[in-house]
């Protein structure tokens, strides 16, 4: 888990400067539940036997028609705090090592997508500063993170930082990024 000071600062950046003291108390207390809440379902997964399951369009372990139904209720819960734009939510499945590059099965989006699409600035900012993002993920329809953000998200500003992600990251890995046409 991390320590309070990576806790603190991560709700001075969150919230305005002009939240009082009791809403930050309220959101670390959330935040300290939603992780405990988070820990222990992926805990129970990593119990619980693979076998089939119906993955209700969530991929679940490497291959998308496996999974246990632990799994999947880790992934529609992380899945359903990222629609709703919960950046504490997100937060909490970030602390407890969840992979935030998990695609879903129908359209094959990450978080980053459905954030990106959604204009969800706040889930936004907790996946980059993760670290963990790979922005080269494209989506089942060959869609960038990038291109949700300005062809769904109407934020040419997200896009636009999405972007030098997504190039910064595949210069990085030697690969040369095309865009769709």
């Amino acid at each position: 888990m991390a320590d309070s000071g990576d806790r603190q600062n991560f709700t001075d950046r969150l919230l305005s400067s002009d939240t009082n003291t009791k809403r930050v108390s309220e959101i670390e207390s959330q935040l300290d539940a939603d992780t405990k809440e988070a820990y222990r379902l992926k805990h129970l997964a990593d119990l619980q036997p693979m076998g089939m399951v119906s993955t209700g369009g969530y991929q679940a372990g490497d291959d998308s028609a496996r999974g246990n139904g632990m799994e999947i209720l880790l992934a529609r819960r992380f899945f359903a705090a990222v629609e709703r734009g919960d950046a504490i939510t997100v937060l909490a499945y970030i602390r407890i090592g969840y992979d935030i590059n998990k695609r879903r099965e129908r359209l094959g989006d990450t978080a980053l997508h459905i954030a990106a699409a959604r204009d969800a600035k706040d889930v936004l900012k907790v996946l980059i500063e993760s670290r963990r993002c790979d922005f080269l993920i494209r989506d089942n329809r060959g869609l960038l993170a990038s291109e949700m953000a300005y062809l769904f998200g109407d934020n040419p500003a997200a896009a636009r930082l999405l972007g030098n992600k997504e190039r910064k990251q595949a210069k990085a890995q030697g690969i040369k990024l095309t865009r769709r046409q």
